[in-house]
C-alpha cells in the first residue's frame, strides 16, 4: 500500500499542537447530576454537575446533548462549548453547574442524553471523538483571544494603562 507523503506530513505537524489523550479515558470529565428545567417562560434548559475527573487542568469542552422522543428515539442533537481557559483554566477535582440553553423549541418534559463531546487540556492535550467539530473552532477562538491578548500588552507597555483601556472603548 502506497501513502501519500503529504498527508503524512500533515498528520505528523498536527500532533505537534494537539495530542489525544487516550490513556484518561475512563477519567476525565463526568456528568453527575442531569436535570431538566423551565425558566417563567417555558423555556426547557438542562443544568448539569461536572466533575473534572482527570489529572490536569481543562481550558474548554464541548457538550453534546440528544433530544430523545418518548420512544427515545433520536429527534435531534444541539452541541455546546464552554471554555474555562486563561488563568482560570478549571482545575481537576473540581465541579461546575452548567445551565445550557436548549435548540429552540425543545420541551421541558422531553428527554435529554448528555454525554461530554470533547475536552481540551491546559497542556493541549484532547479527549473525546469531537463528533461535534469544535476543535477547529476552539482552537480559533484560543488564537484569536491570545492575538488579542498580544496587542493590549503592547499598548500597555508602549503608551500606558489608560491608552489600553481608551482602545476597549472604542466601536
Amino acid at each position: 500500500m502506497v501513502r501519500s507523503p503529504l498527508l503524512f506530513i500533515l498528520c505528523a505537524l498536527s500532533g505537534l499542537t494537539q495530542t489525544s489523550d487516550k490513556s484518561s479515558v475512563a477519567s476525565s470529565l463526568q456528568i453527575s447530576r442531569k436535570e431538566v428545567i423551565a425558566d417563567n417562560n417555558g423555556v426547557a434548559k438542562l443544568a448539569l454537575t461536572i466533575e473534572n475527573t482527570s489529572n490536569k487542568p481543562v481550558v474548554a469542552y464541548v457538550i453534546k446533548m440528544v433530544i430523545l422522543d418518548s420512544s427515545n428515539k433520536a429527534q435531534g442533537t444541539s452541541c455546546q462549548l464552554s471554555f474555562r481557559g486563561g488563568a482560570k483554566a478549571w482545575a481537576p477535582d473540581e465541579q461546575l453547574n452548567e445551565i445550557l440553553g436548549l435548540p429552540y423549541g425543545s420541551q421541558a418534559s422531553a428527554h435529554y442524553e448528555s454525554s461530554i463531546d470533547y475536552v481540551l487540556y491546559q497542556d493541549n492535550s484532547v479527549y473525546g471523538p469531537n463528533s461535534c467539530h469544535e476543535a477547529d473552532h476552539i482552537q480559533s477562538l484560543r488564537t484569536a483571544t491570545h492575538a488579542e491578548r498580544q496587542r493590549l500588552r503592547q499598548i500597555r507597555d508602549a503608551k500606558g494603562i489608560q491608552a489600553m483601556l481608551a482602545d476597549l472603548d472604542e466601536k
